[in-house]
């Protein structure tokens, strides 16, 4: 899917105008009288949304996960609009109605505050997912102003003033203009997941000249993945969950770039099922390693002293065995991106066989 983006070449960074950042003014309780204090709620993109989207499709949002706020998943954008405003109108439902209330009960709440009706219908954005009337959309939308507040245009102006001093510090003088480019980038729609992620291992080299390798692990929920194209172009991504990371483990510190190269990762391991493969699938935590163990003490570390006893192998010889089979691979960089708390994976020498993860 190719989405076009404006970027200022002034300010430098990509504008957007998605359903995020919304704010919902709730001063109706469930039964439509007016609460006393009226509630702020923020439309804002969650993690947590957009990993029940990628197990369930028709996921999209969700509301009592955070405080004030209405959580969504980034692919909302990609629905038609009679869509996109049924879940947000829906989850608005749940709020009216209350925590414990139904779906049908969220719905009903919607109904008799804004007389706008929430279907449910199949599209590609997946089966029964709430459904309004094209009709219907310019009185749910105003329905929806009296809980939304218009978007706060400081920030904007203060990133804008922001830009302008950094340009005239760096080239002596203030910008004359502020050229607008449209870039147009692919973005993807759907991508096949390969399990839930359990830990990886990225490898580093210290100031020092030394190897380290980090463990990470608890990403609560988030799922590796691959391209459609893994045969001719193989890219592995990170989707979901909590991808936050402690910079110190890898002896990183201030000034902080906006995306920081960690280390290769050397080593993965996920859950799922594999129905494919006969006695060597099913249902398991599958590790692939990319690149060697640094030691013994590591191999155990990783659990391949139990791959190896599964393989009737002795440790030293399995050892030998995947030294053999690494031999010039190379794990893919691990880039974390600071501002959005995400992380990327780029080049390496895998590729990414119905098997599993390769060399």
């Amino acid at each position: 899917m190719k989405v076009p983006k404006l970027t200022s070449a002034l300010v430098g960074t990509a504008l957007y105008a998605p359903v995020a950042g919304l704010q919902l003014a709730h001063g109706l309780m469930g039964n439509g009288r007016k609460n006393r204090g009226s509630k702020t709620y923020r439309v804002e993109i969650c993690p947590s949304a957009e990993t029940e989207h990628l197990k369930a499709q028709r996921q999209y949002a969700h509301v009592f996960h955070h405080p004030g706020v209405i959580c969504i998943s980034p692919s909302i954008s990609r629905l038609p609009e009679e869509n996109r405003v049924a879940i947000i109108l829906h989850e608005i439902g749940h709020i009216l109605a209350g925590q414990r209330a139904t779906e049908k009960a969220a719905n009903a709440a919607v109904l008799e505050a804004s007389g706008v009706e929430i279907q449910y219908h199949d599209g590609e954005g997946g089966k029964n997912l709430e459904w309004i009337a094209p009709n219907d959309i310019a009185k749910a939308s105003r329905f929806m102003s009296t809980f939304i507040q218009k978007p706060n245009r400081n920030k904007r102006r203060n990133s804008k003033r922001a830009a302008e001093t950094e340009y005239e510090a760096f080239h002596g003088r203030g910008p004359e203009v502020d050229t607008i480019i449209d870039t147009e980038i692919h973005e993807h729609s759907v991508l096949p997941g390969i399990g839930e992620l359990c830990w990886l291992v990225i490898r580093y080299e210290t100031e020092d000249g030394e190897i380290e390798d980090v463990t990470l692990k608890e990403f609560a929920g988030a799922l590796l993945c691959m391209n459609e194209q893994r045969a001719d172009n193989p890219q592995l991504f990170i989707q979901g969950g909590d991808q936050r990371v402690d910079l110190k483990q890898f002896e990183i510190g201030p000034p902080l770039h906006e995306n920081e190269t960690l280390g290769r990762m050397v080593c993965v391991a996920y859950f799922t099922t594999k129905e494919h493969l006969g006695e060597e699938g099913g249902e398991a935590e599958y590790v692939h390693v990319i690149e060697m163990p640094v030691d013994m003490a590591e191999f155990k570390e990783w659990g391949l002293h139990e791959m190896a006893k599964e393989a009737g192998l002795s440790n030293a010889d399995y050892f030998a065995e995947l030294e053999e089979e690494t031999e010039g691979a190379q794990g893919p960089d691990v880039i974390y991106d600071t501002r959005n708390k995400l992380m990327l994976l780029s080049g390496g020498s895998y590729t990414l066989p119905d098997e599993g993860i390769d060399k």
